[in-house]
Protein backbone atom coordinates (compact mmCIF):
# COMPACT_ATOMS: atom_id res chain seq x y z
CA UNK A 1 0.00 0.00 0.00
CA UNK A 2 2.87 2.47 0.90
CA UNK A 3 4.18 1.91 -2.35
CA UNK A 4 1.24 2.74 -4.21
CA UNK A 5 0.79 5.85 -2.72
CA UNK A 6 4.15 6.87 -3.05
CA UNK A 7 3.85 6.16 -6.47
CA UNK A 8 0.61 8.16 -6.96
CA UNK A 9 2.25 11.01 -5.57
CA UNK A 10 4.92 10.69 -7.71
CA UNK A 11 2.35 10.66 -10.64
CA UNK A 12 0.54 13.37 -9.06
CA UNK A 13 2.68 16.65 -11.21
CA UNK A 14 2.60 14.24 -14.20
CA UNK A 15 -0.82 14.02 -14.44
CA UNK A 16 -1.73 17.43 -13.05
CA UNK A 17 -0.06 18.95 -16.42
CA UNK A 18 -0.56 17.13 -19.20
CA UNK A 19 -1.16 17.86 -22.97
CA UNK A 20 -3.96 17.06 -25.09
CA UNK A 21 -4.50 17.29 -28.59
CA UNK A 22 -6.27 20.52 -30.21
CA UNK A 23 -6.20 20.16 -33.74
CA UNK A 24 -4.27 20.25 -36.66
CA UNK A 25 -2.69 23.04 -38.84
CA UNK A 26 -0.55 22.92 -42.15
CA UNK A 27 2.25 25.08 -42.33
CA UNK A 28 4.17 25.07 -46.11
CA UNK A 29 1.73 21.96 -46.72
CA UNK A 30 3.11 20.17 -43.88
CA UNK A 31 0.28 19.01 -40.98
CA UNK A 32 1.21 19.63 -37.61
CA UNK A 33 -0.21 18.51 -34.16
CA UNK A 34 -1.44 21.81 -31.94
CA UNK A 35 -1.78 20.56 -28.14
CA UNK A 36 -2.73 22.19 -25.28
CA UNK A 37 -0.38 22.02 -22.57
CA UNK A 38 -3.21 21.12 -19.50
CA UNK A 39 -2.49 22.09 -15.64
CA UNK A 40 -5.19 21.08 -12.92
CA UNK A 41 -7.75 20.36 -16.10
CA UNK A 42 -7.45 23.88 -17.27
CA UNK A 43 -5.74 24.91 -20.66
CA UNK A 44 -2.35 26.74 -19.16
CA UNK A 45 -1.20 27.46 -23.18
CA UNK A 46 -1.93 26.07 -26.76
CA UNK A 47 1.42 24.81 -28.14
CA UNK A 48 1.46 25.22 -31.94
CA UNK A 49 5.14 23.80 -33.67
CA UNK A 50 7.66 26.00 -35.45
CA UNK A 51 10.42 25.73 -37.96
CA UNK A 52 13.76 27.84 -36.68
CA UNK A 53 16.46 28.78 -39.40
CA UNK A 54 19.07 27.12 -37.28
CA UNK A 55 17.80 24.20 -35.14
CA UNK A 56 14.83 22.94 -36.25
CA UNK A 57 11.60 22.56 -34.60
CA UNK A 58 10.20 24.52 -31.40
CA UNK A 59 7.40 26.13 -30.38
CA UNK A 60 4.76 29.26 -30.03
CA UNK A 61 2.72 29.14 -26.67
CA UNK A 62 -0.72 31.03 -26.80
CA UNK A 63 -2.44 31.85 -23.62
CA UNK A 64 -6.13 31.00 -23.59
CA UNK A 65 -7.05 34.63 -22.68
CA UNK A 66 -5.29 35.33 -26.08
CA UNK A 67 -6.82 32.38 -28.24
CA UNK A 68 -9.81 34.79 -29.09
CA UNK A 69 -7.22 37.48 -30.18
CA UNK A 70 -5.14 35.19 -32.14
CA UNK A 71 -8.45 33.71 -33.71
CA UNK A 72 -9.43 37.47 -34.98
CA UNK A 73 -5.51 38.37 -35.97
CA UNK A 74 -5.54 35.16 -38.38
CA UNK A 75 -9.02 36.34 -39.70
CA UNK A 76 -7.79 39.54 -40.58
CA UNK A 77 -4.75 37.78 -41.84
CA UNK A 78 -6.66 35.96 -44.28
CA UNK A 79 -9.01 38.56 -45.79
CA UNK A 80 -6.13 40.78 -46.22
CA UNK A 81 -4.22 38.27 -48.30
CA UNK A 82 -6.76 37.43 -50.51
CA UNK A 83 -7.21 41.27 -50.99
CA UNK A 84 -3.56 41.98 -51.88
CA UNK A 85 -3.24 38.41 -53.98
CA UNK A 86 -5.98 39.45 -56.02
CA UNK A 87 -4.38 42.88 -56.31
CA UNK A 88 -0.92 41.17 -57.22
CA UNK A 89 -2.12 39.16 -59.31
CA UNK A 90 -4.78 41.86 -61.34
CA UNK A 91 -1.65 43.81 -61.74
CA UNK A 92 1.08 41.28 -62.81
CA UNK A 93 2.86 42.32 -59.89
CA UNK A 94 6.34 40.28 -59.62
CA UNK A 95 8.80 39.21 -56.90
CA UNK A 96 7.44 41.40 -53.44
CA UNK A 97 7.29 41.69 -50.16
CA UNK A 98 5.26 43.99 -47.78
CA UNK A 99 4.23 43.94 -44.25
CA UNK A 100 0.63 43.37 -43.03
CA UNK A 101 -1.54 45.71 -40.98
CA UNK A 102 -2.34 42.96 -38.98
CA UNK A 103 -1.96 43.36 -34.83
CA UNK A 104 -1.34 39.79 -33.61
CA UNK A 105 -1.16 39.15 -29.44
CA UNK A 106 1.74 38.46 -27.61
CA UNK A 107 2.66 34.86 -27.65
CA UNK A 108 5.55 32.62 -25.83
CA UNK A 109 8.53 31.47 -28.47
CA UNK A 110 10.39 28.37 -26.82
CA UNK A 111 13.56 27.80 -27.23
CA UNK A 112 15.70 25.01 -26.09
CA UNK A 113 17.74 21.90 -26.29
CA UNK A 114 17.36 20.36 -22.90
CA UNK A 115 16.87 23.80 -21.32
CA UNK A 116 13.87 26.27 -22.09
CA UNK A 117 14.28 29.98 -22.85
CA UNK A 118 11.35 32.07 -23.24
CA UNK A 119 10.53 35.41 -25.29
CA UNK A 120 7.48 37.38 -25.04
CA UNK A 121 6.14 39.11 -28.36
CA UNK A 122 3.40 39.60 -31.05
CA UNK A 123 3.95 38.05 -34.08
CA UNK A 124 4.80 40.11 -37.40
CA UNK A 125 3.38 39.19 -40.41
CA UNK A 126 4.65 39.95 -44.11
CA UNK A 127 2.56 39.55 -47.05
CA UNK A 128 4.84 37.76 -50.05
CA UNK A 129 5.40 37.07 -53.48
CA UNK A 130 7.50 34.87 -55.50
CA UNK A 131 9.14 35.54 -59.31
CA UNK A 132 6.71 32.56 -59.69
CA UNK A 133 3.54 34.30 -58.40
CA UNK A 134 3.20 32.28 -55.55
CA UNK A 135 1.86 33.94 -52.83
CA UNK A 136 1.98 33.45 -49.25
CA UNK A 137 1.62 34.96 -45.36
CA UNK A 138 5.29 34.64 -42.97
CA UNK A 139 4.41 34.67 -39.67
CA UNK A 140 7.94 35.67 -37.92
CA UNK A 141 10.29 36.89 -35.06
CA UNK A 142 13.30 37.72 -34.37
CA UNK A 143 14.17 35.73 -31.02
CA UNK A 144 17.50 35.60 -28.93
CA UNK A 145 17.80 35.48 -25.11
CA UNK A 146 19.87 37.49 -22.54
CA UNK A 147 20.90 34.22 -20.55
CA UNK A 148 22.20 32.46 -23.55
CA UNK A 149 24.39 34.02 -26.53
CA UNK A 150 23.47 30.71 -28.51
CA UNK A 151 19.66 31.66 -28.58
CA UNK A 152 19.32 33.46 -31.82
CA UNK A 153 17.05 32.42 -34.09
CA UNK A 154 14.15 33.57 -36.66
CA UNK A 155 10.52 31.95 -35.70
CA UNK A 156 8.86 31.65 -38.83
CA UNK A 157 5.42 30.31 -39.79
CA UNK A 158 5.23 30.27 -44.06
CA UNK A 159 1.47 29.92 -44.85
CA UNK A 160 1.11 29.28 -48.16
CA UNK A 161 -2.45 30.05 -49.12
CA UNK A 162 -6.01 30.50 -47.54
CA UNK A 163 -6.61 27.08 -47.05
CA UNK A 164 -3.13 26.67 -44.59
CA UNK A 165 -4.99 29.69 -42.92
CA UNK A 166 -8.07 27.88 -42.51
CA UNK A 167 -6.43 25.30 -40.70
CA UNK A 168 -5.27 27.91 -37.96
CA UNK A 169 -8.62 29.62 -38.01
CA UNK A 170 -10.75 26.02 -37.57
CA UNK A 171 -7.96 24.83 -34.68
CA UNK A 172 -8.61 28.20 -32.73
CA UNK A 173 -12.13 28.59 -32.92
CA UNK A 174 -13.84 28.87 -29.46
CA UNK A 175 -16.26 25.93 -31.53
CA UNK A 176 -13.12 23.95 -31.17
CA UNK A 177 -11.54 25.07 -28.07
CA UNK A 178 -15.23 24.14 -26.04
CA UNK A 179 -15.62 21.32 -28.01
CA UNK A 180 -12.06 19.72 -26.87
CA UNK A 181 -11.75 20.94 -23.14
CA UNK A 182 -15.51 19.33 -23.19
CA UNK A 183 -14.47 15.91 -23.93
CA UNK A 184 -11.32 15.95 -22.07
CA UNK A 185 -12.84 18.07 -18.72
CA UNK A 186 -13.79 16.02 -15.02
CA UNK A 187 -17.43 14.64 -15.91
CA UNK A 188 -19.53 15.76 -12.40
CA UNK A 189 -21.78 12.80 -10.92
CA UNK A 190 -24.40 15.37 -9.51
CA UNK A 191 -25.02 16.77 -12.66
CA UNK A 192 -23.96 14.27 -14.99
CA UNK A 193 -22.41 16.60 -17.33
CA UNK A 194 -18.48 17.84 -18.09
CA UNK A 195 -18.63 21.24 -17.51
CA UNK A 196 -15.93 23.77 -17.98
CA UNK A 197 -15.65 27.41 -16.90
CA UNK A 198 -16.90 29.72 -19.75
CA UNK A 199 -14.48 32.30 -19.14
CA UNK A 200 -11.67 30.06 -21.12
CA UNK A 201 -13.53 30.88 -24.56
CA UNK A 202 -13.12 35.01 -23.59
Amino acid sequence: MKKVLALLIALMPVLASAKITLGEVTISGEKSEVTVMMNKNKPKYYCIPVMTDHTGMHEIWVKPKEAAKFHTALFEAKAKFKEWSKVAEDNNVGEFEKDMPVRFPTVTYVWGHGDLFFCDAPFKLTFRRTKEGANFAALYIHVTADTNRFVDENFVVLLMGEEELDTFLDTFSSKNIEKVMLENADYDPNTDKRTVDDSLFK
